[in-house]
């Protein structure tokens, strides 16, 4: 499974930021903005929907695999990176794991309540 169009842009966005200002985004951080309810698009939708979320994981890598494509000169600020096979067999099974998180976070809130 292959990341959203949505996911791959706002992901690139905060790469390209981080490199321009030197503060590179957190994986988590990252994370916690995509499921939370706190982005939010021009309308005041949520910009991002649960098909969309992504792991810690998923995030670090990506971040990764774009820094070496970066570095190595194959990135530039208007290319889109699609994954290879093993990523979206590595996604697909992180998805099951998100889920579990997102259930657990859940809980810990009504818990908190």
């Amino acid at each position: 499974m292959a990341f959203s169009e949505k996911a791959t842009s706002y992901l690139l966005d905060m790469f390209w930021m981080g490199e321009e200002t030197g503060k590179k985004a957190i994986a988590s951080d990252v994370a916690c903005k995509m499921n939370c309810e706190s982005l939010r698009d021009e309308s005041g939708q949520k910009m991002f929907t649960k098909i969309d979320w992504l792991t810690e994981q998923q995030i670090a890598r990506y971040f990764s695999r774009l820094s070496a494509l970066n570095k190595s000169g194959q990135l530039q600020r208007t290319s889109s990176v699609s994954m290879n096979e093993d990523e979206e067999a590595d996604a697909d099974d992180l998805a099951a794991e998100a889920e579990t998180v997102r259930r657990r976070q859940q809980i810990r809130r009504e818990l908190e309540l």
